[in-house]
């Protein structure tokens, strides 16, 4: 989320009855699976059927990039299996406290299906740590209209009003860029431009204190929202840590997504209209904190290309989109003047 955490190698599959390209880590897939949660003894030996030639009973796998895997069984349940490298475990085990915290109230979140020994997380047999998730049904947004603005804000704003005040135990705290950071000497206007916009940030919050906070989603993308239609809910997915801070944080970084305050004027309006943050707080903070999660991109792009970690994007050009849309901004902020704000695509995800 965010670039607060490196990535390490995440993949998100479906635990179903299904081809191997959705659950094919390796031989002993199907018997981790069935000592590991209950209830998936029968979809374990499906899976392990399909691969030997037999039918199975997936009727559908959809890819929804990063390595994602969504599959169906028997057009009834769905599960997401989602895996992360030993050193992000302990922050996927908090994440997942977090989409808990949001299922318990009324949000589908991807909430955790506690495994046999009672963790949410579990080893798998090539080495990752597992968790199981609870399916969000519906279709991603896409933040184009008014309307799916309006609900990306009101969604939002019930989620803050959950977890606002709330924590997780060792969860990371804001703010967590650095502006020494080695990899803020990839380019020479990196470490001046994140350095401006963290202590921006911070003489705003001496001067304003008493911000709002509560744990954060930290990167609320619409297509971080999943809307039903038969229903007429709208749930939230994406929760790989615990981040507390500014709810308007979060509030910055769904303007970001949406290409800016202006076309983000209806999700902010709505959002506003829960009563979480005041007008006022909005319209003097909302600037300040856009410009920081502009700096959050540039820390996080540059870290990606001076790693030369290509995780969910088709080449290293995409690492570059990345960090120039935060240069172009940042530069045009310097200046006082409006900036063009890049509409961020879900490549460009700091996840």
């Amino acid at each position: 989320m965010m670039g607060q955490g490196r990535p390490g190698g995440s993949m998100t599959v479906t635990i179903s009855a299904t081809s191997s390209h959705c659950l094919s880590w390796d031989a002993d897939s199907p018997r981790w699976l069935k000592s590991s949660w209950p209830g998936m003894a029968n979809v374990a030996r499906s899976a392990g059927d399909q691969r030997r030639g037999g039918t199975g009973t997936a009727a559908q796998c959809l890819g929804l990039g990063d390595g994602t895997r969504v599959a169906r069984h028997d057009g009834r349940d769905r599960w997401v299996a989602k895996s992360v490298a030993p050193p992000l475990a302990e922050s996927l085990a908090q994440g997942l406290q977090v989409s808990r915290f949001l299922d318990d109230s009324g949000i589908a979140a991807g909430a955790p299906v506690p495994a046999l020994t009672g963790s949410v997380t579990a080893d798998a047999a090539f080495g990752d740590r597992m968790a199981l998730l609870t399916w969000v049904p519906g279709t991603p947004l896409t933040g184009n209209g008014e309307s799916e603005r309006r609900l990306i804000g009101a969604t939002l704003a019930r989620v803050h009003r959950v977890l606002r005040d709330r924590d997780v135990p060792g969860g990371q705290r804001f703010d967590w860029v650095n502006p020494a950071a080695p990899h803020l000497g990839l380019r020479s206007w990196i470490r001046p431009a994140v350095g401006a916009a963290v202590d921006a940030l911070d003489a705003f919050r001496r001067q304003v204190p008493g911000w709002p906070e509560g744990l954060l989603h930290a990167d609320p993308a619409p297509e971080a929202f999943r809307y039903d239609r038969a229903t007429g809910s709208c749930g939230i997915i994406d929760w790989s840590s615990a981040l507390h801070g500014p709810l308007l944080c979060d509030l910055a970084s769904a303007v970001m997504y949406l290409g800016g305050p202006d076309r983000a004027a209806a999700m902010t309006d709505a959002h506003q209209a829960a009563g979480l943050l005041f007008r006022q707080e909005i319209t003097d903070g909302l600037p300040v904190m856009l410009r920081f999660r502009w700096a959050v991109q540039a820390d996080y792009f540059a870290w990606r290309v001076i790693s030369n970690d290509l995780t969910g994007i088709t080449g290293p050009e995409e690492n570059e989109k990345g960090l120039e849309d935060a240069r172009l901004f940042l530069a045009a902020d310097a200046l006082n003047t409006t900036a063009a704000a890049p509409q961020v695509r879900a490549q460009e995800r700091s996840v």
